[in-house]
């Protein structure tokens, strides 16, 4: 067992006397290299080991699981014919009954379908929906038991911090012909990603997504210079989340850089970079208590016809320039899947999620709007006349990135 630590080093006594106990746990202490650096850790180790593994699992550090299905997981590869790649289902740890994800595919707009989504596991009249094997281009590495063998064709992930790393590794493993598998009964609970504000995490979302439609165009599309425009850019401005679009700016900008100038600087630098500018927008938190006060705002979409997206959004642009900034105050609370630009207008809100997780209030500010507004045209139009050179530049050079000797250049850095 190897456990890759990226953090302080472990207090608790128990778990420190469990480790010195069993020759077989090896304790692996490193600088923060993001999801994607301990698991690439532990491939590493996996590969290079002496102990004759067929197979390699994969965990999060964050998951309840039943042990039972560890060895339901051996007991399958164990006969199974052909090296396959076995991926655990996720549960939802806030509804134990709720499968959450049965495994993925990736669609060519270059988005994610969740395979057994919201599906109910405690009522059997849902059984038939696991009667027949489904396709899954990849599962996620909270429970994925990948064969060795397959590590030394594809080569490691590259250096990506977080973030997509897991589906990026997924789809090189089918391009070489490795099947992923997703068994009913092998799962685990994870927290759902519904659950969490969104934070850092979207400049990863953004990037990482650019870079995989770059280096697979053979299966997905990059984003239109227009659909970022649109859907990165201005419904952000126009809903006052500043954070995010400032988050988006930086991840274009990376993404043009090319692989070489983005991974020149280690990933736990870069990391720290991207958290101090989300820190610079980032949306106020109000309690519970405070956020129960306020009523909920209407999300009706207008029905009035409209004259075509890029007039939609011309108007937008147009009203939200002669709007006032806000005092902090807000009008009311919208759903994270209601904030739209069509329904947010020019008013201050907060936004939540179905379980009320968080509350983050988001204001109109006049000076940033035409402080952003010229940093999202600037961005667009460099974005249009370089994403071909940056889709070649990705496509050419990543692979040199994914190589052993640039894990273990990152390894060798003191924790």
């Amino acid at each position: 067992m190897f456990v890759v630590n990226q953090g302080p080093k472990f207090l608790d006594e128990e778990l420190i006397n469990n480790i010195q106990s069993d020759s077989r746990i090896r304790i692996i202490e490193q600088n923060n290299l993001g999801g994607c650096g301990g698991f690439t850790r532990t491939l590493v180790e996996a590969a290079e080991s002496d102990l004759k593994m067929n197979y390699h699992l994969l965990m999060d550090d964050d998951i309840v699981i039943d042990p039972r299905v560890i060895k339901n997981c051996v007991n399958f590869l164990s006969n199974t014919e052909e090296e396959v790649v076995l991926g655990g289902s996720m549960l939802d740890s806030l509804r134990p009954d709720i499968l959450y994800e049965a495994g993925a595919r990736l669609k060519s707009s270059n988005a994610i379908e969740s395979l057994m989504h919201n599906v109910h596991v405690g009522d059997c009249r849902t059984l038939s929906a696991f009667a027949e094997p489904m396709h899954v281009d990849f599962n996620a590495w909270w429970f994925c038991a990948i064969p060795l063998s397959a590590v030394l064709k594809v080569n490691y992930p590259a250096p990506i911090f977080i973030r997509g790393d897991d589906f990026e590794f997924g789809i090189r493993l089918g391009k070489n012909g490795y099947e992923t598998v997703s068994l009913p009964g092998i799962a685990v609970w994870h927290e759902p990603f519904y659950a969490k504000p969104p934070g850092w995490q979207q400049y990863y979302d953004l990037r990482n997504r650019l870079i995989f439609a770059a280096c697979h165009d053979d299966s997905v599309k990059i984003q239109s210079p227009n659909h970022l425009l649109r859907h990165a850019l201005l419904e952000p401005l126009l809903t006052h989340n500043y954070q995010t679009l400032l988050l988006n700016l930086q991840a274009i900008e990376d993404f043009l850089a090319g692989p070489n100038m983005l991974f020149s600087t280690a990933p736990n630098e870069k990391h720290a970079e991207v958290v101090g500018l989300f820190g610079t927008e980032r949306a106020e938190s109000l309690t519970r208590q405070k956020a129960q006060a306020l009523e909920y705002l209407s999300s009706h979409r207008s029905n009035k016809k409209k004259s075509g997206v890029k007039a939609g959004y011309i108007g937008k642009l147009i009203r939200s320039s002669f709007m006032k900034s806000a005092n902090g105050k807000p009008q009311g609370i919208l759903m994270d899947v209601d904030v739209r630009s069509d329904t947010v207008g020019n008013r201050s809100y907060v936004m939540t999620n179905g379980v009320r997780s968080f509350h983050l209030l988001f204001s109109p500010d006049r000076k940033k709007f035409f402080y952003y507004l010229r940093r999202i045209f600037k961005a667009h139009s460099r974005y249009r006349s370089e994403l071909k050179r940056s889709k070649l530049l990705w496509k050419d050079g990543i692979t040199a990135w994914r190589d052993r000797s640039v894990w273990e250049h990152l390894f060798a850095r003191n924790p």
